[in-house]
């Protein structure tokens, strides 16, 4: 087994809070890292003063670069992810907690097989006091026992574009795809983006055991609490249809990027059906009755079940 390169691309802004005990944490790895770039997003906090302080303990090189102005998370990472220089990029967020086995366990399967583009794992969902909150990540993205058989399946393309169930900390990839995944589309988050190009040329694993603490507290970007009915029905109330059509257009950046690989074909279909389904949704039509059979008839040819939450995804259009 050829021993991988390991690098890590941590993305701060204003995280001096929960940063320290992610970086213990990063530290206590049984497999060290090999480099650590980190990108600060003009922090105005302690954030700095907790990296440098960090990066004169530990053995592994750590780089620290300060925008000059801010960027915004995606296009952060995607400066992070530039500057690595391992066979092995890790996504780690500012405010999670690795468990010390983590860049041990997914190395060890990126190393078996070349085939494999990226690994992702569970997670332990914990509160802002780093308490467990009685649910892990994937009971909140979706991504139950039917899916993980349809995935092992070879499908994994046709999953992440219906959802994304693909969370960054919790994932590493292998570097031969980075310039294939860069530069990052400004209006895709950088986990969603990744896994579906990776999963578009590679294979992808992933480990039903939490290696991450993922937590959860007011200032998260995007969080992974349990949906209940009344979420749904707040939603129905709150959102403007046009938000589909804006989501249909965010895909033609991908259908530009598979051409660049080639031999596509069955992805490429796929994302075109998706922004088909995306505009009808977007172009439902104002009154009830006319909208009931335009959302059957997108119903029973399983649109809504390959492309949206199915049932979910089919009340939430009558009701809107």
């Amino acid at each position: 087994m050829k021993k991988q390169r390991i690098s890590i691309a941590m993305c701060t802004y204003n995280g001096s809070r929960f940063l320290q005990e992610q970086l213990d944490s990063i530290a206590a790895q049984t497999r060290q890292p090999d480099e650590m770039i980190v990108c600060d997003d003009k922090s105005e906090d302690d954030t700095v003063v907790i990296l440098n302080s960090f990066a004169e303990k530990v053995p592994f090189s750590v780089h620290i670069q300060i925008n000059p102005t801010n960027l915004g998370s995606t296009k952060n990472f995607e400066n992070a992810i530039r500057m690595c220089t391992g066979d092995i990029t890790f996504l780690a967020d500012q405010d999670d907690i690795w468990y010390p086995e983590k860049t041990e366990r997914i190395e060890t399967i990126l190393s078996s097989r070349t085939e494999i583009g990226a690994v992702f794992t569970d997670a332990q969902v914990i509160d802002e006091f780093s308490n467990p909150v009685g649910y892990r990540l994937w009971e909140s993205t979706g991504f139950n026992s039917s899916c993980q058989e349809f995935i092992k399946k070879n499908r994994y393309f046709k999953i992440l574009l219906k959802t994304s169930v693909v969370t960054g900390a919790a994932m590493a990839f292998r570097s031969i795809y980075r310039d294939f995944i860069l530069p990052i589309p400004k209006n895709w988050v950088h986990d969603g983006w990744i896994a579906l190009l990776v999963s578009a040329a590679a294979e992808l694993v992933f480990l039903k055991d939490p290696l991450i603490k993922y937590r959860q507290h007011e200032d998260n970007q995007i969080g992974a609490g349990r949906k209940t009915l009344r979420d749904y029905l707040w939603k129905a109330e709150k959102l403007d249809r046009s938000i589909f059509l804006k989501e249909a257009e965010q895909f033609n950046p991908l259908l530009e990027r598979l051409k660049s690989i080639g031999n596509r074909e069955e992805e490429t279909g796929l994302v075109l059906e998706k922004i088909r389904h995306l505009q009808i949704r977007g172009n439902l039509p104002d009154k009830r009755l006319q909208r009931f059979f335009a959302v059957l008839r997108e119903f029973v040819t399983c649109g809504y079940f390959q492309y949206s939450n199915g049932i979910k995804s089919a009340v939430l259009d009558l009701l809107l």
